[in-house]
């Protein structure tokens, strides 16, 4: 999905409603983020070898969440189907729980929120 900022991004989303809450992927994690412990603690491993529609390993960042308007992410997944890589193992979706709850720039709210629908989720 684009986010509107840099270039074309991955994400994972966490949950949906009228929003569509997510997470960036990132190839690597970036220098500004390994110098700081409790943002470092909310990167997420996502190995090439457990999501093998991934084209290298990658890390999930949850410090902080990205928010679209739901409609507009069906409207581009209809459009770009190909956008829809596929899901997150059990095992990953049990460390972003652990990770998100790390997350600083996150409300303890939006953390319960979210949490609660990832653990709701079956394999």
């Amino acid at each position: 999905m684009d986010d509107g900022e840099i270039h074309e991004k991955r994400f994972v989303v966490l949950g949906v409603s009228d929003e569509s809450i997510c997470c960036v992927i990132n190839s690597k994690i970036g220098a500004f983020i390994r110098a700081r412990a409790h943002l470092l603690k909310c990167q997420v491993a996502m190995p090439v070898a457990d999501h093998s529609f991934m084209s290298h390993d990658s890390y999930v960042d949850c410090s902080h969440l990205r928010t679209f308007r739901t409609d507009r992410v069906l409207s581009d997944l209809l459009r770009n189907p190909d956008w829809m890589l596929g899901k997150v193992t059990k095992g990953l979706r049990g460390e972003i729980v652990s990770a998100l709850k790390f997350a600083v720039t996150l409300s303890p709210a939006e953390v319960a929120h979210v949490c609660a629908e990832l653990d709701s989720l079956a394999e």
